[in-house]
């Protein structure tokens, strides 16, 4: 669900799925990657895929395949994210919990020590981050248990009652 906000247990909580994948390394160079981050993308008609993954395997890479491992709508789209927009003006901005996939962009700067680069999934997670009032955002992707602030928390195995 990407901009939706449901009540469980008499809370308000926004959700908002999606994120863009992180161990693409494909056949594609630095430079073709920093264009067009799918350039990495392999494709399950490709006579060669098989060669391919066996090199990537063999060079630690990660061999990601259209379709079977990879999917293009992992990213939100913009009409997605007005909708997750404007579903938090009609709900006065204010939800008690956020739920995402990935975190906003300040949440990244924390997590990664400045590493982490913001795509546009994060910079509008941050634009939400500054518009609504929140109790806590719990997001996940990084695979790692961490309270970020003292309303951020990325979570990956630890459980947390909310309710």
């Amino acid at each position: 669900m990407r901009g939706e906000m449901f009540d469980l247990g008499g809370k308000k909580i926004f959700a908002f799925g999606g994120a863009r994948s992180h161990d693409i390394d494909g056949f594609a160079t630095d430079s073709a990657l920093k264009r067009d981050y799918t350039a990495g993308i392999l494709q399950p008609d490709d006579p060669l895929l098989y060669d391919k993954i066996k090199i990537l395997r063999r060079t630690n890479c990660c061999a990601r395949i259209e379709e079977v491992s990879w999917w293009r709508a992992e990213m939100p789209t913009k009409l997605e994210m007005m909708h997750g927009m404007n579903t938090l003006k009609a709900n006065g901005m204010k939800a008690d919990f956020i739920f995402s996939h990935d975190g906003p962009s300040s949440s990244l700067s924390i997590l990664g020590g400045g590493l982490l680069s913001p795509d546009p999934l994060n910079q509008y997670l941050e634009k939400v981050k500054k518009k609504t009032t929140y109790n806590k955002w719990f997001f996940g992707h990084h695979h790692v248990d961490r309270q970020l602030t003292e309303k951020d928390i990325v979570i990956y195995e630890q459980i947390i009652r909310i309710c």
